[in-house]
């Protein structure tokens, strides 16, 4: 006797139902694939839903990473050159060095450096070195932190789906067995 089974009710829909559906299936199948793939989607049930949630927010993440890793957000090309020629006769104001640090990651580690050299102007070429690196390191570091813990998770998560899989793998071919033996009686 099956403990971990619920009992199956039989649903028939009316006929007027089955008609509407067909007819609205008729009227709407500008594709095979569209329908194809809705009935793939029906017939994996509720667990599909949070893989297609999933699958959407990758998409996002994706699209995001797109946008936000363009390297003008990253590294200007010219603003080497536009923090050279600033700073070419003195140090620029708070004002400009806060503009600089606003505008990209490239622009808040040279904004570090004259930062530096503003409170201590008598920083050594090592100071202002430990200084513009020490932006890339805080960032570095926080970016691990986010993705060690996702990498881990992410294995997790793959070896108990690939056990899970195994597990599916071994029950269906020993019950294929089972339904062969009785196709043959």
């Amino acid at each position: 006797m099956l403990t971990n089974c619920r009992p199956i009710k039989q649903h028939k829909p009316s006929s007027a139902l089955v008609l509407r559906d067909n007819a609205w299936l008729q009227t709407h199948n500008t594709s095979t694939g569209e329908t194809k793939l809705l009935s793939i989607i029906q017939a994996a049930g509720w667990p599909i839903w949070p893989l297609i949630a999933c699958s959407i927010f990758a998409l996002a993440l994706i699209f995001e990473r797109f946008i936000s890793l363009k390297t003008a957000r990253v590294a200007p090309p010219k603003l080497l050159d536009e923090a050279i020629t600033v700073s070419k006769e003195r140090l620029p104001s708070n004002d400009v060095i806060q503009q600089l640090a606003q505008n990209s990651a490239l622009g808040e580690v040279l904004a570090s450096g004259m930062q530096q050299l503003s409170a201590y102007p008598k920083s050594s070429e090592e100071d202002l070195r430990a200084r513009m690196e020490a932006e890339g390191l805080y960032n570095t570091a926080f970016g691990l932190i986010v993705a060690i813990p996702a990498l881990i998770f992410w294995k997790y998560f793959r070896a108990r789906v690939d056990a899970y899989l195994l597990q599916l793998e071994l029950a269906s071919e020993q019950f294929v067995r089972h339904l062969n033996r009785l196709r043959i009686k």
